[in-house]
């Protein structure tokens, strides 16, 4: 008799230490910044800063959105301006939604899709030629084919002399250099 109670006093112990392992992953998932957020956020632009980062006030909050799988040139950088000022009047002072993609960068900044009415902006933004498609965060592959079709049309940036169209995330890194 007292064998069997050791061997039940056995399988108790390990189940409650799978158990404790399944509740361990489960919260580490649940805790994980990689797992996309399902929550969306509402609310109305209130500033651009440029041609892919907002700034939007939700009820009391307000959120720095950095438009997920696009990079458009930089402020000062050729067509920089061009994709603030398009971005600024697309959605300066409009309601939006944002489908949160990750709930924050090493900005602090939420990346995510946003939505004015049902126009995605990524897309538009990459389809007009505003923006390129930021490869190294790209999970949406019909951005691709946005993007080409610009590029043929020679829309937006794409009709910039070539030495003008540099990518701005190499942009970004001919500048760092630059100060170092």
């Amino acid at each position: 008799m007292r064998r069997w109670q050791t061997n039940t006093d056995s399988c108790i112990v390990n189940s409650t230490r799978q158990v404790k392992k399944i509740l361990s992953l489960i919260i580490v998932l649940a805790l994980s910044p990689s797992v996309q957020s399902a929550e969306d956020i509402y609310g109305i632009v209130v500033s651009v800063a440029d041609g892919d980062s907002v700034t939007l006030k939700a009820d009391d909050t307000t959120h720095k959105i950095r438009l997920a799988e696009i990079d458009t040139p930089e402020r000062d950088q050729p067509y920089g301006l061009a994709a603030t000022s398009v971005l600024t009047d697309l959605l300066l002072g409009h309601q939006v939604r944002v489908k949160v993609v990750k709930e924050s960068d090493r900005y602090g900044r939420v990346i995510g899709r946003i939505f004015i009415e049902q126009k995605d902006v990524s897309a538009h933004m990459v389809e007009q030629g505003h923006a390129m498609v930021y490869q190294r965060y790209l999970t949406d592959k019909s951005l691709l084919a946005l993007e080409a079709n610009a590029k043929y049309k020679k829309l937006g940036l794409w009709g910039l002399p070539e030495e003008d169209r540099v990518e701005p995330w190499l942009w970004r890194q001919q500048q760092r250099e630059k100060v170092e």
